[in-house]
């Protein structure tokens, strides 16, 4: 499926009536006034807090008629609900969990009303600086009914010496008969293994293993084909590792290794609680620097920006679910 940020001219407006175009992902927290008195007090760094609305008008073309067309939140914190044309969509509870909705509704031809909104208004709510809104950005996937399912690509380790993979591809077709999947294991841009099915085994010869030190990835790229047409692709990056630990310490590929890091949580400074891949690299990249090679996310799952970001440059990662 093609997959396309979908984070451009969204209007917001707040309880106060204040309208203003944005851009996701946004922190609708950073448009309040602070207030000693606020009842967020200093963990939510005495915002108020209040309800919000986003909304976006697009066009979905024709030739959308025959396609899935989803929609993809990384995040949007907290009790959101989504309507499209007048009529819900779905709802989100939990502000750091990512959701799709297959919009199944849609005008075709003409213009779609896409409306979401945000119910920040009960505080406190958290024991640090939540943010409110659309925090994480937004995807908008569209392609033929047949296709490889957003994210449907799992890659796990089975053994390190020699190495070896488990890839398993989920698609929307169930009709295996009729449809191929083409599995490539690539390193470099160079192909090191390949086989044919939902399900495969690889063993890679002479593995480069990930570890901090050395954070050597590996793509899996699968294609979904009918016959000699394709009709999907997808890829996924991914690093051959293995974790152990007993009374003598933790090992990562049967090397001891001791944990330096420290716990961080999810907003981003002056910016507030928004993911941008490029503040979540240089985030990691800073903590590399001064001799970090641990996270743990305070307190909720962190970001795919970076997740990507602590695999692409090394840091292991402690990857909490929540504690609100």
């Amino acid at each position: 499926m093609r997959k396309q940020l979908f984070g451009d001219d969204w209007i917001f407006k707040n309880e106060k009536g204040i309208t203003k175009k944005v851009t996701l992902p946004h922190d609708a927290m950073q448009e309040e006034t602070r207030n000693e008195k606020a009842p967020s007090g200093s963990g939510g760094a005495y915002f108020p807090g209040g309800c919000y609305e986003y909304s976006r008008t697009f066009m979905a073309p024709e030739e959308w008629r025959d396609r899935d067309v989803i929609l993809e939140f990384e995040g949007i914190y907290p009790m959101a609900e989504i309507s499209l044309n007048g009529c819900k969509v779905g709802s989100c509870s939990y502000g750091y969990s990512g959701y799709r909705f297959l919009l199944d509704n849609l005008s075709y031809g003409s213009g779609n009303i896409l409306k979401v909104t945000v119910n920040g208004s009960q505080k406190p709510d958290s024991r640090w600086y939540s943010g409110a809104g659309m925090i994480r950005p937004v995807w908008l996937w569209t392609g033929s009914r047949s296709h490889i399912l957003p994210d449907g690509i799992r890659v796990t380790t089975l053994k390190t010496d020699p190495a070896e993979i488990a890839v398993d591809v989920e698609s929307s077709s169930l009709k295996e008969t009729e449809y191929e999947t083409v599995v490539e294991i690539l390193r470099g841009g160079r192909a090191v293994a390949e086989g044919r099915g939902n399900h495969q085994k690889f063993v890679i010869d002479q593995a480069e293993l990930w570890d901090a030190e050395h954070p050597d990835l590996y793509e899996c790229r699968a294609i979904l084909k009918e016959k000699d047409a394709i009709l999907d692709e997808q890829s996924v990056s991914f690093g051959i590792r293995k974790l152990a630990w007993n009374k003598d310490g933790f090992f990562v590929n049967g090397k001891s290794t001791l944990l330096r890091g420290g716990c961080i949580h999810h907003d981003n400074g002056i910016l507030g609680a928004v993911t941008c891949r490029e503040s979540e690299y240089r985030r990691i990249s800073r903590l590399k620097a001064i001799g970090f090679n641990a996270i743990r996310s305070s307190h909720n799952p962190i970001s795919k920006n970076l997740l990507e970001a602590c695999d692409t440059l090394g840091m292991y990662v402690m990857d909490e679910g929540w504690d609100m």
